[in-house]
């Protein structure tokens, strides 16, 4: 064989062999795990246990921005939080904030959305219920869900007569039991709910509802890839710039 027919042949088998090692000690790229407790109609889970909704489709495409796969763990709130602040997941998204929120989980910047509202519900009718100003709240007693957090002033106010259940049906079931007076949600969810036949024309609006502060994407401080949030962030900015989120969020938020 000529000398520069070898040569050739010696530079194919190396690239080709060559590649293949390289290949085979690329390390994976670490996923990007979405906590995702379901809020309907933002957050929604069939029944086959598969996540969608607007919330879904903004961190699916987030996820392809930053150049990470996306797997999603869905869980209940708590267990949710749980996994943010062990690591054992990586991102979440519209989790209120709040001071025992901040030590473990990174609000990134900047908000993907304006306020949410939040709503009170009580009995058809009931009209010693009526919450027409927040100190109307003093004398009720009011189901909230574990381990949910509304706005910081009711958050943080200990006078309150809070009487905590597992979740939201819950709650509006205490509420038609008269066990509670009003029950608080996010007023999205909250009116779906309530449209269920157990409380349809058993349970409606207290009263106006209350505008919250922005929604958040959160970074759980423990993630694998916390070194990667400017590349989380950078993709957020570009996404809210474009507008694409507001698509987005459009068809339930219109």
């Amino acid at each position: 064989m000529r000398p520069f027919r070898f040569l050739a042949l010696l530079a194919v088998l190396l690239s080709v062999f060559g590649c293949g090692a390289a290949a085979a000690q690329a390390p994976a790229v670490h996923p990007l795990i979405l906590a995702f407790s379901p809020l309907p109609p933002w957050k929604v889970v069939d029944t086959a246990g598969r996540p969608f909704g607007p919330y879904y489709d903004i961190m699916t495409r987030l996820a392809r921005r930053a150049g990470l796969p996306l797997t999603t763990q869905v869980c209940p709130l708590l267990r949710c939080l749980d996994l943010l602040q062990r690591g054992d997941a990586d991102i979440g998204i519209g989790i209120a904030p709040g001071p025992d929120r901040s030590a473990y989980l990174d609000f990134l910047e900047p908000a993907f959305a304006g306020p949410a509202q939040i709503c009170f519900y009580r009995r058809a009718g009931d009209e010693a219920s009526r919450v027409d100003t927040y100190g109307d709240l003093k004398r009720l007693r009011i189901g909230v869900t574990s381990g949910a957090h509304y706005f910081a002033r009711f958050d943080q106010d200990t006078s309150l007569n809070k009487d905590v259940a597992p979740d939201k049906l819950s709650n509006l079931r205490k509420l038609v039991n008269l066990r509670v007076d009003v029950v608080i949600m996010v007023c999205g969810e909250g009116s779906l709910l309530v449209r269920r036949d157990e409380f349809r024309r058993r349970v409606e609006l207290a009263g106006p509802e209350v505008r919250t502060g922005p929604r958040y994407l959160v970074l759980s401080r423990r993630s694998a890839l916390y070194a990667r949030k400017a590349d989380l962030q950078r993709a957020l900015r570009q996404m809210v710039a474009s507008g694409e989120i507001r698509r987005l969020l459009a068809p339930i938020e219109h």
